[in-house]
């Protein structure tokens, strides 16, 4: 056994076990991905992490209720709030301690994407299900996803070494993005990708996708990916006429099938001595997780709306990357253009608010509750 598969079965059984939880209690927990972080953090020994992630989902969540107390927002906008206000605090704490953050040194020497990413979106997760569906519930199922999911890790590691240690494995090191370039570059694609979602109902292939794509940056990788999730979508089609879930559930599903054909896919492709596929498979959980975003945005917002979100998202990020690792005036210049523009996404998307408001002030007004 490689540590590379060790850490794919912890994504894989992390998201098994809140999906399945979810099945039976209708409880969430913090974000689907959020126990099976945890775990692999855990597992890494990087308790800095775990105290980070407890800090930052605290913060987040105090924001996030100040916010909620004195504005009245939809769902959607609540959401995109709550993640928002974790990325900007994550953000601004890497970029205030030089690109390190909260993580241990050998996560950012390693530079991993789904450790990185991980901690600007999962604590507003947290944060969000914490305000809607209390403490003791949402806690209870975060701990206990997590604790059942080492378990059942440990015990697959135990039986898989029986015969020998773990096959090491050297993740690649990015070339991409910098350790000061990645947290403006995740505020951005964090804000263009709710905001095609609140502004124009366009998918996006989820936020550690488009950062992961950006991170490829190769058309034989961007096709290795897109054929893994045309499969995905093709079982995910005939899945729908068999069975029948809930919208979350689907989004469940859709997401774990997406991470196991990744997983076997990727297998095949690099037994097969495709180039691609190796490069691709290198990275143990980005391409599980793209591939399932991706298929599930498909399956909600149709081929074409994700297809034009994640071209948006996508030239968003690169630019913002790229100016922030030139540096100098010019760039800062341009980059404060950039965020102009994708706020002005949200202004436009806000008069649906703003109509919302009218409509729930007049009808308030013709029928007014009486109290006694």
């Amino acid at each position: 056994m490689t540590e590379l598969d060790l850490a794919r079965m912890t994504l894989v059984i992390g998201l098994v076990i809140a999906a399945f939880i979810y099945q039976r209690t209708r409880l969430v927990s913090g974000g689907l991905m959020t126990p099976a972080y945890l775990a692999i953090v855990i597992s890494a020994g990087t308790w800095s992490d775990v105290w980070g992630w407890i800090g930052l989902t605290l913060a987040s969540w105090i924001v996030f209720k100040l916010v909620v107390y004195f504005v009245a927002l939809p769902k959607a906008w609540l959401l995109m709030i709550a993640i928002g206000i974790s990325t900007l605090l994550h953000a601004v704490l890497v970029l205030s301690t030089g690109g390190k953050g909260i993580h241990e040194t050998v996560s950012v020497g390693a530079f991993q994407l789904i450790v990185s990413g991980g901690m600007y979106l999962t604590p507003g997760l947290t944060a969000f299900d914490l305000a809607r569906q209390g403490w003791l519930r949402t806690i209870s199922v975060i701990v206990g996803a997590t604790v059942v999911t080492l378990a059942l890790t440990y015990i697959v590691k135990t039986i898989g070494t029986a015969s020998g240690p773990l096959e090491p494995r050297i993740p690649p090191v990015s070339e991409v993005f910098t350790g000061m370039s990645l947290p403006v570059a995740m505020i951005v694609c964090v804000l263009l990708a709710e905001g095609m979602r609140i502004g124009f109902g366009w998918g996006s292939g989820g936020i550690i996708g488009a950062v992961f794509f950006v991170e490829l940056l190769d058309w034989a990788n961007f096709i290795v990916i897109i054929v893994l999730v045309a499969i995905t979508a093709i079982a995910a089609h005939f899945a729908r006429r068999i069975l029948i879930m809930s919208p979350r559930q689907w989004f469940q599903f859709t997401m774990i099938l997406g991470a196991l054909i990744a997983w076997g896919g990727l297998l095949v492709g690099s037994a097969l001595g495709i180039d691609a596929a190796k490069q691709v498979g290198a990275y143990a959980l980005e391409p599980l997780l793209a591939v399932g975003l991706i298929s599930t945005d498909v399956a909600r917002f149709g081929t074409r709306r994700t297809i034009y979100g994640k071209l948006v998202v996508l030239a968003g990020v690169i630019l913002t990357n790229e100016l922030v690792k030139t540096g100098g005036f010019a760039s800062w210049v341009a980059l404060a253009g950039v965020l102009f523009a994708v706020i002005s996404i949200y202004i436009f998307a806000f008069r649906e608010v703003r109509q919302g408001w009218r409509v729930a002030e007049d009808l308030g007004s013709r029928h007014p509750l009486i109290t006694s």
